[in-house]
């Protein structure tokens, strides 16, 4: 965990440069952490970060994926708004989104066997497959189904692994923060997301931390801040603009004795 001090107040950050505490967020914290980033937080940025704390406070859950693409076009002129019966033709690449009415766990499957050689962990947090599963929910799906990132999507058998990440999403949408261990106390909220370096909760086996892409099962380690990207939009501006990160950027934590590179 790092943390940096802004006006007297110190703010914790975990691996990935996300605040740890939501309610911690400020505008001069946002754009603090955009200049650290490189990110020039235009009209635009502060438009975007503002709708989306807007909508988590009074949803208590990030929005889905074609309510932010509808909302966002809309609100900058940079999309066209569709009627409902012409959004397939926009967003029509999505997959099935976890929480929207249209969930699909058969399709969602199906999408992933899809490419039966890419590393499941990059396979799930590709929105062609599903639509609202991000680093956090795919590190802790990957650990409680026992599932190495990086095996081949087409030897994992047990794909009904997606219907376990829309149960966590269900659970989680009317609640502050992330949890998935079942505990609400700081710091014991997840299984391994965000605690590299620290005992796996139940094998006591070191979590390791690194990037989806650094070569098998993350050969190449990367510090205790994680990997970082700069630019993007996202939820409360935590890093700027909560920076865009694609599988490749993303840290992976997984704990190698429950997540066995085969079996």
């Amino acid at each position: 965990m790092s943390s940096f001090e802004l006006n007297g107040t110190t703010f914790e950050t975990d691996e990935e440069g996300y605040l740890m505490n939501l309610a911690d967020w400020t505008p001069e914290a946002a754009a603090h952490i955009a200049q650290v980033e490189n990110v020039e937080m235009t009209p635009s940025h502060w438009e975007v970060v503002n709708f989306l704390r807007d909508y988590y406070n009074e949803y208590q859950i990030a929005p889905a994926v074609r309510v932010l693409t509808k909302a966002i076009g809309k609100q900058l002129g940079v999309v066209e708004v569709l009627a409902t019966k012409d959004e397939e033709r926009a967003v029509g690449y999505l997959g099935p989104d976890l929480l929207g009415p249209d969930w699909d766990p058969d399709e969602a499957v199906c999408r992933l066997r899809a490419s039966p050689d890419r590393p499941v962990g990059e396979a799930l947090l590709d929105q062609r497959n599903l639509a609202g599963i991000g680093n956090l929910y795919k590190a802790e799906v990957l650990f409680l189904r026992g599932i190495d990132p990086w095996r081949p999507v087409g030897d994992v058998a047990d794909l009904a692994l997606v219907e376990l990440a829309r149960r966590l999403l269900e659970a989680n949408k009317n609640r502050i923060g992330q949890v998935t261990t079942g505990s609400t106390g700081r710091g014991q909220e997840t299984w391994v997301y965000g605690r590299k370096g620290r005992p796996c909760r139940r094998c006591s086996t070191t979590i390791r931390g690194t990037g989806l892409r650094d070569g098998a099962r993350g050969s190449k380690t990367l510090d205790g801040a994680g990997q970082r990207v700069t630019g993007g939009t996202g939820i409360g501006g935590t890093s700027g603009a909560r920076r865009a990160l694609g599988a490749d950027e993303r840290v992976t934590f997984w704990c190698p004795h429950c997540q066995p590179a085969t079996g």
